[in-house]
């Protein structure tokens, strides 16, 4: 800002000394303002940069000795202090201030711009930022959901190849047994074949292999064996009392009849400890008689051990 302090006062006029030295500065100020005495206005000072364009160079001297670069210098100034201070003419005086307004509303402008587009370039740095990290959490949900599918469609694989492999298994284990066996197989949980053995003398033709039968006998597993001769021997659970009979034929299985005959009920005929009779003139214990177990497959297997 220029210094606008060079006038006489009063008090100091009366100081010896001061008053001739206010009057040197006064007569160089109007020097200048004159174009430096000569009255032909001019100058090369700085201050003819900003008054050349305005047609105001006779006053370049005087704001060049006020230490006035540019017109931002003057943003203070009214009109009556340019007349005042520079020695400017009212049109002329008016005339500037006019320039001074425009190039401090221009420096305005300049640094509203500047400020909005410093703040334009926040806002799409920030909005940069927002868009990344959602495309970086859109991307790891993606992944996530894939890696999850990845997993799940792996575990369907595996379980789809276990229960192939299972089926694949039962049918091999069931291979060569009729549908109906095998139904009376599971549901009963008894072996496909069982061996009776151990008795000697009578009835000891009825000792022997015997397979599962296609047809049950009063609801339970029933076991046949071919014997010599054609005949076929029975191995069936009675009716009434639950024991296991062993008949020479299958009349018998519907009277309740046989030759051999477990001594109590058992839910099949190899269950473990059950004992064994035979018939001749009443019911007779036999110690050496068994049933075995010859072959069982598949889930009757798994279902025998589960009852023993």
């Amino acid at each position: 800002m220029i210094n606008r302090s060079l006038h006489v006062r009063g008090d100091e006029a009366a100081i010896p000394g001061k008053a001739a030295r206010w009057a040197a500065e006064r007569g160089r100020i109007a020097a200048a303002r004159c174009g430096g005495g000569g009255g032909g206005g001019g100058g090369g000072g700085v201050a003819m940069a900003f008054l050349a364009p305005l047609k105001l160079e006779k006053y370049a001297a005087a704001f060049d000795a006020e230490g006035a670069g540019s017109l931002t210098d003057l943003a203070g100034y009214t009109v009556d202090d340019l007349m005042s201070d520079f020695g400017m003419k009212r049109i002329h005086a008016n005339n500037l201030k006019k320039a001074v307004d425009a190039a401090a509303q221009s420096a305005s402008d300049v640094e509203l711009a500047s400020e909005e587009s410093k703040a334009a370039e926040e806002a799409k740095a920030a909005a940069d930022a927002k868009a990344a990290a959602e495309a970086k959490s859109a991307a790891e949900a993606k992944a996530a959901a894939e890696a999850k599918a990845a997993v799940a469609e792996a575990k369907a694989a595996e379980e789809a190849k276990a229960a192939a492999h299972t089926k694949a298994a039962e049918e091999s284990q069931w291979a060569g047994v009729s549908p109906a066996v095998k139904a009376i197989a599971l549901e009963h949980s008894a072996p496909l074949k069982v061996t009776l053995a151990g008795r000697e003398g009578k009835w000891d033709g009825f000792m022997g292999p015997y397979e599962l039968s296609a047809e049950p006998a009063h609801g339970y597993p029933c076991y046949s064996k071919r014997a010599a001769g054609g005949a076929t021997h029975w191995l069936y659970r009675l009716s009434g009392s639950g024991q296991w009979m062993v008949a020479p034929d299958d009349f018998n299985i519907a009277k309740n009849l046989g030759g051999i005959c477990s001594a109590r009920a058992a839910a099949l005929p190899t269950e473990a400890g059950l004992a064994w009779t035979y018939a001749n003139n009443g019911f007779h214990d036999d110690p050496k008689m068994t049933c075995t177990e010859d072959e069982r497959r598949g889930e009757a297997q798994s279902g025998a051990e589960k009852g023993a």
